[in-house]
């Protein structure tokens, strides 16, 4: 696999690939690939563009940039996330058995984010377009929130518990557990061709997606209470009221530069441990509209 990271000063320019006989695939961090010669593998751009004069035999994806076609050939599939699939013939030189995957948004974002993730992730920019992100992230994760204690009540009210009683045991696991798995993706990505690696990648980090909102949404609702018998006393109850408490702080706090990161990390941690100690057998007693009542 040959890599092209950004370097300081040259986060801009491209990796020209002008051999003929590349067997090796090609993955880039915050620059584009120009090929003119041949690529027997696949190529990988994270945060630049891929633009085709030559010869690609293997697939071609983008994130955070687009897949150029101009007069070359791409033998496999073209995958494009937060980007444009462009070709300047009528008919793309392709194997017609092969598909073409397009996620179409966020591709200035993508391509901030691996040009310089550490700038975008520890420092964000404090706007307009900041603040309106920041007040539908509340908006939006109330509402998931209210969707995930609707559909699984029992197992979020068992995983607050099991959190309360057992924080260390459910961090220590979800730890050990986020590190085999960065690593077992790491080992992966040195024996599997870029583009089996990447699905597996991508399953990944879907289940990833679904641990890390069920963990949200617990964390919400512990933080919310204890905001709510802090502020309101033993006699206020409603869950709601402390999902929508514990949303606004956790939004709020997460705003702020590098706290941003520790949470985020936590919350992770946080949920892989959740996910991996929970009980997903209900009992009685633990439906959150009995408690509401």
């Amino acid at each position: 696999m040959r890599n092209g990271g950004s370097e300081d000063g040259a986060a801009s320019a491209p990796l020209i690939v002008e051999e003929d006989n590349v067997k090796e695939d090609i993955v880039t961090l915050g620059r584009s690939v120009i090929v003119t010669g041949r690529v027997k593998a696949g190529i990988l751009a994270l945060g630049g563009d891929v633009i085709v004069d030559g010869v690609v035999e293997g697939d071609v994806a983008t994130m955070g940039g687009s897949v150029i076609q101009r007069d070359g050939y791409i033998g496999g599939d073209v995958i494009v996330i937060g980007g444009t699939y462009q070709h300047t013939r009528n008919e793309a030189l392709r194997d017609p058995n092969k598909q073409t995957i397009i996620y179409a948004g966020n591709e200035e974002w993508f391509r901030k984010l691996f040009q310089n993730p550490a700038r975008e992730i520890l420092m964000p920019r404090w706007d307009r377009y900041f603040i309106g992100q920041r007040i539908f992230a509340a908006f939006f994760s109330f509402i998931l929130s209210l969707i995930v204690v609707t559909l699984i009540p029992g197992q979020v009210t068992r995983a607050s518990e099991q959190l309360t009683k057992n924080y260390l045991r459910v961090g220590s696991i979800g730890l050990v557990g986020m590190v085999v798995i960065s690593l077992s993706i790491l080992l992966l990505s040195q024996v599997l061709p870029t583009m089996l690696w990447l699905l597996i990648s991508i399953i990944v980090g879907m289940s990833g997606i679904a641990a890390l909102i069920f963990g949200s949404v617990t964390i919400y609702f512990l933080v919310g209470r204890w905001l709510q018998q802090n502020m309101f006393g033993l006699q206020s109850s409603s869950h709601s009221v402390a999902l929508l408490m514990g949303v606004l702080l956790w939004v709020i706090l997460r705003s702020l530069p590098v706290v941003n990161v520790i949470l985020f990390l936590a919350m992770l941690i946080v949920s892989a441990g959740l996910v991996f100690t929970a009980g997903w057998r209900e009992q009685p007693g633990d439906s959150w509209g009995e408690r509401d009542a």
